[in-house]
C-alpha cells in the first residue's frame, strides 16, 4: 500500500500548496488594491508550473502505483473457500476490506496504467522544437 500512498500524498500536497498560494495571492491582491496599489503591479497566479510538476510526479510515481495495483488484484487460493491477496495474506479477496478498496484500486489502475502513458501529452509544456524543455 505504501507504493500508492507516497506518490498520491505528494501529489495531494502539491495541490494543497497551489490552492494555498492561489488564495493568498487573491487576498493579498484585494488588500493591496483596496489600499490604493496599482493593480497592474501584481502578477496573476500561474497554474502551468503546478501542472508541469504534477505531470512529473505522476510519471515518477507511475511504476510504484501500477505495481501496487497489480499486486492488489493478484489473489491466490489457500483453501477451497478462501483466497487472499498474494502479498498481503491478511486481506481476504472475498472480505469487506477487499471489496471496499476494490473501487479505489480499479480507479487507480485506470488512471495510472491506462492513462499514464498519455500523461506527457496532456502537459502544456510538451517538448517540441518550438518549446524546448531546456528553455524553461
Amino acid at each position: 500500500v505504501l507504493g500508492i500512498t507516497a506518490p498520491l500524498m505528494i501529489m495531494g500536497l502539491l495541490g494543497l500548496t497551489a490552492l494555498i498560494l492561489f488564495v493568498f495571492k487573491k487576498i493579498h491582491y484585494a488588500i493591496r488594491v483596496r489600499n490604493g496599489a496599482d493593480p497592474s503591479l501584481f502578477r496573476a497566479f500561474r497554474v502551468e508550473p503546478y501542472i508541469r510538476t504534477l505531470v512529473a510526479l505522476f510519471l515518477f510515481g507511475f511504476n510504484s502505483v501500477v505495481a501496487t495495483t497489480f499486486e492488489f488484484f493478484r489473489c491466490v487460493e489457500i483453501s477451497d473457500t478462501t483466497s487472499v491477496i498474494r502479498n498481503h495474506p491478511a486481506i481476504s479477496c472475498s472480505g469487506p476490506v477487499y471489496t471496499t478498496y476494490f473501487v479505489l484500486f480499479l480507479a487507480l489502475f485506470v488512471l495510472f496504467a491506462v492513462g499514464g502513458p498519455f500523461a506527457r501529452s496532456f502537459s502544456s509544456t510538451a517538448r517540441t522544437p518550438a518549446n524546448n524543455f531546456m528553455s524553461h
